[in-house]
């Protein structure tokens, strides 16, 4: 590119420089480094990474109870979280494939060795890793320690009796929990033997940590009695209690296998490591990507509203013709497939951090909880989207035959790219709306750059605060994972159950049971995600013996996302948007259509990943019961009319939601009230054309009237959807003349504030009361955190944060 990087002193060097420069080797905002151009950047900064990587990895020579000495390292040298842990893993057992570790918390080591025979499941390394953690638990400095401190290194080998996980669930005592976990001390006193018998993974299933609390006190009776002193088990077990604090600071967690994604990870489908897209591969697909628009060049500066739309709108089609071309040299059932898993992949990894939620804020605290699930969600979201576009892409795409099979680097590279033509999609309604300024940079490298503002601004607090709740959410339901599942059905709506028939073809039930079905097709023959012809798929459905015998193939029809004769090709009746990746949930997308036809044929080969139907299931029946998925979403009349008018019914509840929280602090309410009545007022076409008043709500005096509009809106999850929200509420008419979201609210508070006088005699108020709006919404949005309109009742605020508003001002 005519950059020349001069003495860059070796790999690590570069390296850190790497890092140091945003991951683009020339600094990005240095709008004058134009090439041809020298960087000199110094020799010492591998100093930097070298401590760092010292300090993560903390590679050491630790002596062992038979006088020699072992290298170990560190197991998580990349904590998500800040705090490393003195955990280390023998180098040369790792390379044997043997579990050997030793904890370094105490004034001498703890060996802790697991003999596995065989194929190592998910399940013997978490137990090996979760008998450390509690061995640094007990084995460090305390002020009321009852652990002697030690005077040589000692280890202790375990062995573990595995449980029969049909009878896993049944319920068991303390008693058993404590009998099922024993040791013996060698005569040398430098080992012991540690048994942990069957039953001690049924008290797993208990709601509280005992069995873990259990492990824990008589691993410290084990090193206490290796180190000469014997502890009664009761008073372990008085200590831990202590030191833990809590009945949900654990680490395993043995829950029933319900949910498709939860099945497939117990069966060991879904057992690779979640990885997230690498920065590196973010790195090479955004340099020089802004140069392949023509006439393009590093440090230009692109200004005004139109030039940057037109300049937006021609990247943003160079890069999904790029994105095309790259899969197109790939072998379709390869992409398509790999896809698939690592998506199925990452809802393991999301389900994994939501159920253990309540254990992680104990361990790591709410606030260093909270940093690294963000972090974690950030990362999994992105790889859904790349592996949703990929997938959509991929299909039609992607060759039939002798294309090449797709690699993990190769894949990485993917869905980097992915992810840069969404982001560059997402910013044009943002442009287009005026809500980011019209100027645009290419960096030295050829990178986009744009201003950011916007988006920390509206979208980075909705989606913190959402993140927060969802948070504490998940952390109060974790009790409910224990409970006995209430299996008296609810009293269905019949309507809801006719309409999704309507749409699917088949009964409800069914409907939602698909991926419970499909996952035993994976079980049985051994895939997370599968390609399978249409008619064989129908065959194995059909062998299930399902109650009532269904015809799967109407539901299997309206749920496949149609193969196409290339990406540009629009299939009958479709629009260029229900191809728009930028947006969610469209119609022609693996939310909508979650199975995924690879040939166009009549008897198509279809890509099927379980986890995925389930998850296109709850998320269209939870859209349809409240009205929030409408209009082309859905194929019947039957599902359209139920949707619309389920959004009513919706609206209609939230406003009562609203004025019985209103009512709970102090203030006289009253939901859907028109104001010809509240007036007294005739009720004219023009009156009638202002809409009714969601609540109204008086002041204990009855000196202050709020005029409330209660907004059950959806999230807003990208910055385009950002943009389009704050779109609708500016306050402002629209282009037909008609008034806004926003407007109509205000239009309705001026009205009632003008006849103020009226509102008194007709509510029989001491005085003509002060009138005020509010807009009060279920779920955080930009409007929150960004001002739609100077107007003081455009305030906008969730409706569990009404205590931080003055009803009497």
């Amino acid at each position: 590119m005519g950059f020349e990087l001069q003495n860059p002193s070796g790999f690590l060097n570069l390296f850190q420089w790497w890092r140091e420069s945003d991951h683009a080797l020339v600094p990005e905002r240095e709008a004058e480094l134009v090439p041809p151009c020298h960087i000199n950047f110094g020799s010492d900064r591998l100093f930097t990474v070298r401590v760092e990587s010292a300090l993560a990895s903390d590679r050491r020579a630790v002596p062992f109870p038979d006088g020699s000495v072992r290298r170990v390292i560190r197991v998580d040298p990349r904590s998500l979280f800040e705090r490393l842990e003195p955990i280390y893993a023998c180098i040369d057992a790792v390379q044997r494939g043997e579990l050997l570790g030793v904890v370094l918390s105490g004034t001498w080591p703890v060996w802790v060795s697991r003999n596995v025979s065989g194929a190592r499941s998910y399940d013997e390394y978490e137990n090996w890793r979760t008998i450390l953690r509690w061995v640094e638990v007990v084995t460090t400095s305390q002020e009321d320690s009852i652990l002697p401190a030690g005077e040589r290194p000692v280890v202790i080998s375990v062995h573990v009796e595995w449980p029969d996980l049909d009878h896993l669930n049944e319920a068991v005592a303390d008693r058993e929990v404590s009998g099922a976990i024993s040791y013996r001390v060698a005569l040398n006193g430098e080992s012991a033997e540690f048994h942990i018998g069957a039953k001690w993974h049924h008290g797993l299933r208990r709601q509280d940590n005992f069995a873990e609390i259990v492990l824990a006190a008589t691993l410290l009776r084990c090193i206490a009695e290796l180190r000469g002193v014997k502890v009664t088990l009761e008073d372990a077990l008085d200590y831990v209690r202590r030191v833990v604090g809590s009945v949900d600071l654990r680490w395993r967690h043995a829950l029933m296998a319900e949910r498709p994604i939860e099945v497939l990870r117990a069966h060991g489908l879904v057992s690779e490591r979640y990885r997230h897209v690498p920065l590196s591969a973010a790195a090479l697909v955004k340099c020089g990507s802004a140069l392949s628009v023509a006439g393009s060049k590093p440090g230009q500066r692109i200004e005004g509203q139109e030039a940057c739309f037109d300049f937006l709108t021609k990247l943003q089609a160079v890069l999904l013709e790029t994105l095309c071309k790259a899969i197109s040299q790939f072998n379709r059932e390869s992409v398509v497939l790999t896809a698939l898993e690592q998506y199925q992949i990452a809802l393991a990894e999301q389900r994994s951090w939501e159920t253990s939620a309540r254990a992680l804020r104990n361990i790591h605290g709410v606030e260093g909880d909270q940093k690294a699930s963000f972090e974690q969600r950030n990362h999994i979201n992105a790889t859904i989207r790349a592996c949703s576009i990929l997938t959509e892409i991929a299909a039609s795409h992607a060759v039939l035959d002798n294309g090449y099979e797709v690699g993990t680097i190769d894949f990485d590279e993917l869905q980097a790219l992915a992810l840069q033509v969404f982001a560059v999609s997402d910013l044009i309604p943002a442009l287009r709306g005026g809500q980011i300024k019209a100027e645009l940079r290419i960096s030295p490298t050829g990178h986009l750059l744009h201003d950011h503002e916007f988006g920390e601004a509206a979208l980075g607090p909705t989606v913190r605060l959402l993140h927060s709740q969802d948070r504490a959410d998940q952390s109060e339901a974790y009790s409910r994972l224990y409970e006995v599942p209430d299996l008296t059905p609810a009293e269905p709506d019949p309507r809801f159950f006719e309409a999704l028939n309507a749409e699917y073809g088949v009964p409800a039930e069914i409907f939602v049971q698909l991926g419970d079905f499909l996952v035993r097709i994976a079980i049985e023959i051994q895939l997370s995600a599968f390609a399978m012809r249409r008619s064989e798929l129908l065959a194995r459905l059909s062998a299930l013996s399902i109650e009532g015998a269904p015809d799967f193939a109407p539901v299997i029809d309206r749920l496949t996302l149609p193969c196409r004769n290339g990406w540009d090709d629009l299939p009958t009746g479709a629009q260029k948007l229900d191809f728009d990746i930028s947006r969610f949930d469209r119609r022609f997308s693996l939310i909508g259509r979650p199975l995924v036809a690879m040939t166009s044929d009549d008897d198509p080969l279809l890509a099927v990943a379980p986890a995925i139907v389930e998850r296109a299931a709850r998320h269209n029946v939870a859209g349809a019961s409240v009205g929030g998925l409408q209009g082309d979403f859905w194929v019947s009349k039957a599902m359209r009319s139920y949707v619309g008018r389920a959004g009513e019914h919706s609206g209609m509840e939230f406003n009562e939601r609203v004025a019985d929280v209103v009512e709970a602090r102090g203030l006289t309410a009253a939901a859907s009230v028109k104001p010809s009545a509240c007036l007294n007022h005739k009720a004219t076409d023009e009156l009638k054309r202002l809409g009714d008043i969601d609540v109204l709500a008086f002041s204990p005096d009855g000196k202050h009237a709020w005029v409330i509009e209660a907004k059950d809106i959806k999230l807003c999850r990208t910055l385009s959807e950002t943009a389009r929200r704050l779109s609708e509420y500016r306050g402002l008419p629209l282009p037909n003349g008609k008034p806004d979201n926003l407007l109509r609210h205000l239009n309705r508070v001026a009205y009632i504030r003008e006849n103020a006088a009226d509102l008194a005699k007709r509510n029989n108020l001491p005085e003509i009361p002060e009138v005020h709006g509010l807009v009060i919404v279920d779920v955080p949005q930009p409007m929150t955190f960004v001002i739609a309109s100077e107007s003081k009742d455009a305030r906008f605020v969730c409706v569990d944060s009404l205590d931080d508003i003055n009803w009497t001002p």
